[in-house]
């Protein structure tokens, strides 16, 4: 059976992984986004000179807004991601964190996000699965404690 610290390394190594790929993802996003932005205002600026109506132009500036308010949101979202990112860098870089972790068997410093929590709701009562799948977690948690 793995030792809890080489279990908890492999999910720190699976979670900066999957960091690293969504971060990859927002950008890919964020450049959709203003490239959609870009085409549909140079379309509306390019209908207003050719129907030689301006009011056409004042749509533009909604759909940029809205474009930029969308962009602004994605980036908050990437930048949660980025911050956890270099939380862990900076945790696995700090050799005296490295050393207490090494020596006393256990994570201090660092919270490991507990995905049923995540994604649960504030009434459970209803759902009897998640409420048995919490209860399995726990005992797996229990158990590996106490090997």
């Amino acid at each position: 059976m793995k030792d809890i610290l080489d279990f908890r390394l492999e999910i720190l190594q699976q979670e900066i992984d999957n960091l690293q790929a969504s971060i990859r993802n927002y950008n890919n996003i964020l450049y959709l986004i203003k490239g959609w932005s870009i085409t549909l205002f140079s379309g509306l600026v390019a209908l207003a000179l050719q129907q030689n109506n301006p009011k056409i132009i004042l749509i533009a500036i909604p759909s940029s807004l809205m474009f930029w308010i969308t962009e602004t949101l994605a980036r908050i979202v990437q930048r949660h991601f980025i911050a956890r990112y270099h939380k862990i860098e900076w945790f696995l870089r700090n050799e005296s964190q490295l050393e207490d972790v090494w020596e006393k068997r256990t994570f201090r410093g660092l919270n490991f996000p507990d995905m049923i929590a995540r994604y649960s709701v504030k009434d459970t009562s209803h759902l009897t699965v998640l409420a048995e799948v919490r209860k399995q977690a726990k005992r797996k948690r229990t158990l590996m404690f106490q090997t």
